[in-house]
């Protein structure tokens, strides 16, 4: 590259003094130099501040806030404090391979597009001695917006790097509480909605860290497939997403209500999806009847 453009690194936290120190280790470590990092903290009450302070490094930047249990918050906080052409996002719980910002940036620019993205590697143990399974990410065709509406978020938050430019034109993140734990997927679409670009960097280049703290909860998986047919309901009309009803269909499952389970898997035309999502469907189909 002819140029190496600022990167702005924001990472929002609360209470997670171990991990952001893993996570900070990871940006200090990139072969790619020419980057901030904003570190959003929530007036965490263990040693956050300690740990920050033991890096003595003028390229992290703290900042503090009352985000209200809304992480979008703190996210826009770090975008608004950014000084870089280009944007990363990383959860303090997660982290980055070595080459992560040099191979983003440089596919963006290569590519010529708003938005890079990748996989990450799930790690569930404190060993990290293996890293077979990924949490993986798709890539989107041409018609972005009714590919991320119609398959479901493709997109993982700790694998992004974006243009700052995007926020002028498309806003920021959605603060309300009605978007706590879907306003990543919320932005993407509104991304996608302005037709910017997006590509998906064929390789894994950072950790998903499941080993504690991400707790599925039933009532807010089906509160944001509300939401997101509240938002979009001439959209999914259109679109008609297999993925909605899948996912009601297992929630109402795993609550042993299989009438409900059955009603949702109903309303999912199969015709036009792949062999491997239509397999998970008819499965659960078949689990579905046998209770009854």
């Amino acid at each position: 590259m002819a140029e190496f453009p600022l990167i702005s690194v924001v990472i929002p936290t609360y209470n997670r003094a171990d991990d952001l120190h893993r996570a900070l280790t990871s940006v200090i470590s990139q072969t790619y130099t020419n980057f901030e990092v904003l570190v959003v903290d929530n007036h965490s009450t263990d040693s956050t501040d300690e740990v920050i302070h033991q890096f003595s490094d003028e390229r992290i930047r703290l900042f503090k806030i009352n985000n209200d249990g809304i992480i979008a918050k703190s996210r826009n906080l770090g975008v608004s404090k950014a000084k870089g052409e280009w944007i990363a996002f990383l959860d303090s719980d997660d982290w980055w391979e070595s080459e992560k910002l040099k191979i983003s940036i440089e596919s963006a620019v290569k590519n010529k597009v708003d938005i890079v993205y990748h996989d990450l590697y799930l790690i569930t143990s404190s060993s990290q001695k293996f890293r077979f399974k990924k949490v993986k990410t798709k890539e989107l065709s041409k018609q972005s917006f009714d590919d991320l509406l119609s398959n479901g978020n493709a997109i993982i938050n700790s694998s992004v790097l974006f243009k700052r430019s995007i926020i002028e034109e498309v806003g920021v993140l959605n603060e309300g509480k009605e978007y706590i734990a879907w306003e990543d997927y919320d932005f993407w679409l509104s991304i996608a909605r302005h037709e910017k670009k997006f590509y998906r960097i064929p390789l894994t280049l950072g950790n998903y860290w499941a080993g504690g703290g991400n707790v599925s909860n039933d009532k807010r998986t089906l509160d944001i497939l509300t939401q997101i047919e509240e938002k979009f309901p001439t959209d999914l009309v259109r679109l008609k997403p297999w993925w909605i009803p899948y996912t009601r269909a297992k929630v109402y499952y795993s609550q042993r209500k299989y009438d409900l389970s059955l009603i949702e898997l109903n309303k999912i035309e199969t015709d036009s999806l792949n062999h491997s999502i239509k397999k998970y469907i008819l499965m659960l189909l078949v689990k579905t009847r046998t209770m009854f």
